[in-house]
């Protein structure tokens, strides 16, 4: 579950295929570099757009990182991710509405996770925010992903700035921080 939060970042900071978004503005080759703090990466990690992919036969892209590969895609205005690492959503699960003005969305499916199959459900719940990170400061829109399954309340806060992409993410599972990252470059 620690990788869930990573690779929704990394699915989150390369999205844009299709549908280009101010938040999303990569293409395929691109690439950001965050500094990670828990789960399985320490230090510096960099996540790249590898290909194009289809979700709901909405254009997307498929993504590598330390983590493995992850799927994701607009489709409307909302940024679905399908396959986070060793996470498959059915259906796809909201990432980002990029409609501020209707910011919440609800999710009910199943997730495959380790192998196991779970129902879950989740909330998607995000508004306009300052971030600083040492010596920045970003105009952010913050996410929080609440997703539940039976015996597991995970959390996903994620910042995305205009231009960038995300800049900070944190997950909790259980209440407990299990990872933290913060953007620190982009090419």
């Amino acid at each position: 579950m620690k990788r869930l939060a990573y690779l929704l970042l990394l699915g989150s900071a390369v999205a844009g295929c299709g549908k280009r978004s101010e938040h999303f503005p990569l293409r395929v080759g691109d690439a950001r570099v965050y500094e990670v703090e828990g789960g399985f990466v320490a230090g510096a990690d960099e996540v790249r757009v590898a290909d194009t992919t289809t979700i709901l036969d909405h254009p997307g892209f498929a993504l590598e990182g330390a983590f493995g590969p992850a799927r994701v895609a607009w489709v409307g205005d909302t940024l679905l991710a399908e396959d986070l690492a060793n996470t498959r959503f059915r259906p796809p699960i909201p990432i980002l509405v990029e409609d501020l003005g209707k910011p919440e969305r609800e999710w009910r499916g199943a997730m495959v996770t380790m192998g196991r199959l779970l129902n879950a459900t989740a909330t998607l719940v995000q508004e306009p925010k300052t971030l600083d990170l040492g010596s920045r400061k970003y105009q952010t829109i913050h996410a929080l992903l609440s997703i539940s399954a039976p015996g597991t309340e995970i959390e996903v806060s994620m910042w995305y700035a205009k231009g960038i992409g995300p800049v900070r993410w944190e997950e909790r599972i259980n209440q407990v921080r299990v990872l933290k990252a913060d953007y620190v470059s982009g090419k």
